[in-house]
């Protein structure tokens, strides 16, 4: 079986991928530049492997045989543009993801609420750079200057798929009150409420963890009107796509007072494609408290030996006609 590997595999992934991947794949490297030394083999390709923009559009119809995308992450988004989604659903072509970093960027989520709340970066780079050494910060505590503990602080997730999940747990772990916003109420023993509305949602929260992918229903979700609805000094952190997130009123919010903090792995500037670089957003956020990272919440070792193995482990349930594993459904747009 022929599958188009769009992505630059690193030394460490090429002995992984011939461990756990099986042994009928012939892999068909995509090239960088022109597809020409590929063309022959794009027809006999059963599955693509790679980022959600890791094949475009042209490969996808001319690979006539094509039967599978598998991502190497969560995110899916790419691939519910109208010409993309057209085409899959009328082929009914799987669309599987890894789902491999919920582990890693639940780690990540607390680390930031921590970070975010202690002031950690702000205090850190003050003692680095000016020999600051919080003293004043130090006498006024009982004001909160220095924030607060999640202990029994409440956190809010905006979607609860496998990274919501693993947030929770390691949020019930350190004391904290966890609720999630949902489209349709279930029973789960992680969860201390639940919202199938955002009005009645934000609130509550100390905390506000966004995981959910973007849809068209979760664009500018959280804009200047729903930050309105948030608690006081509450704390925004975005680990899905930028254009959930409106980073105008995020930065008006952290300047007016009204959010103590924010962490942001993902932004709005990325919707664009191609290699980031550069300052990540229109908005001049230095000296407030946030925490800006690019996009590397689920960046682990640990990550990337999962998503080889789930990918392996969906190539071998589609050579033998098996269901397949964490199918997306486009319809459902996740």
């Amino acid at each position: 079986m022929k599958v188009l590997i769009a992505f630059d595999p690193s030394d460490e992934d090429k002995p992984l991928i011939e461990k756990v991947w099986p042994k009928e794949i012939q892999p068909v490297i995509l090239p960088k530049d022109s597809i020409e030394s590929i063309k022959e083999d794009i027809p006999e390709i059963e599955a693509i492997i790679g980022p959600m923009r890791g094949a475009g559009i042209d490969i996808i119809k001319a690979a006539k045989n094509l039967k599978l995308i598998h991502t190497l992450g969560h995110g899916v988004d790419a691939l519910l543009q109208p010409n993309f989604k057209e085409e899959l659903t009328r082929r009914d072509i799987k669309i599987c993801r890894s789902n491999s970093a919920g582990i890693a960027i639940a780690e990540f989520n607390i680390s930031n609420m921590i970070a975010i709340s202690r002031r950690n970066v702000n205090i850190h780079n003050a003692l680095v750079e000016k020999g600051d050494w919080a003293t004043k910060l130090k006498a006024n505590r009982s004001q909160g200057v220095l924030g607060g503990e999640l202990w029994e602080s409440t956190l809010g997730l905006i979607g609860y798929g496998n990274i919501g999940k693993e947030t929770a747990s390691r949020a019930k772990a350190l004391g904290m009150k966890v609720g999630a916003l949902v489209r349709t109420k279930k029973d789960d023993p992680l969860l201390d409420f639940q919202d199938t509305e955002l009005k009645s949602f934000l609130g509550k929260c100390n905390y506000v963890v966004i995981t959910a992918p973007l849809t068209d229903s979760t664009r500018n979700l959280i804009n200047a009107d729903s930050i309105k609805l948030m608690k006081d000094g509450a704390y925004l952190l975005n680990i899905s796509r930028g254009p959930i997130v409106n980073e105008g009123a995020l930065h008006a919010a952290l300047t007016s007072g009204k959010l103590s903090g924010a962490a942001l792995d993902v932004f709005e500037v990325e919707e664009q494609g191609g290699v980031m670089s550069g300052y990540p957003s229109k908005f001049d956020f230095k000296g407030q408290n946030v925490i800006f990272t690019p996009h590397l919440s689920g960046a682990t070792r640990e990550t990337r030996v999962r998503a080889m193995k789930v990918i392996g482990d969906n190539l071998q349930r589609l050579i033998d006609g098996s269901p397949l594993v964490n199918v997306v459904d486009l319809n459902d747009e996740f």
